[in-house]
């Protein structure tokens, strides 16, 4: 609850919802005495075409912009797991090659847990 942190997580919300047609909806919740969870949402009309391709634009340039002042999503939809993703985690990888061994063929979940495109293969460490 760095009160610094929070005018600059919300001027950047501002800043991206509104760029990309999306009112800024930003709801801060005290989860303790030390930490806010915020919840944004992106509505829009899905018969309008383009707005779910708009949405995810959105979502996307939130979590990069959040990412780079220091906050990240609590929870997301499967559709951005692919944000999450770090190929040269050691998690990512292993997860993948668990996935890989587990269910060669892919058919528990697919895409529920891993991202769909292939994990790079990490570079050995020294």
């Amino acid at each position: 609850m760095k009160p610094d942190l929070v005018g600059t997580y919300v001027r950047m919300v501002s800043s991206v919802c509104l760029t990309h047609g999306f009112p800024p909806l930003v709801t801060l919740s005290s989860v303790n005495a030390h930490c806010f969870d915020s919840v944004v949402p992106l509505r829009f009309d899905r018969s309008d075409p383009g707005a779910a391709e708009r949405a995810l634009a959105c979502y996307r340039e939130l979590w990069e912009e959040g990412r780079r002042i220091g906050v990240v999503p609590y929870r997301a939809g499967i559709e951005t797991l692919g944000l999450w993703r770090d190929p040269a985690s050691v998690f990512w990888n292993l997860a993948a090659t668990l996935k890989r061994a587990v269910d060669p063929e892919e058919l528990i979940a697919p895409g529920r847990y891993l991202p769909t495109e292939p994990l790079e293969t990490p570079t050995p460490r020294p």
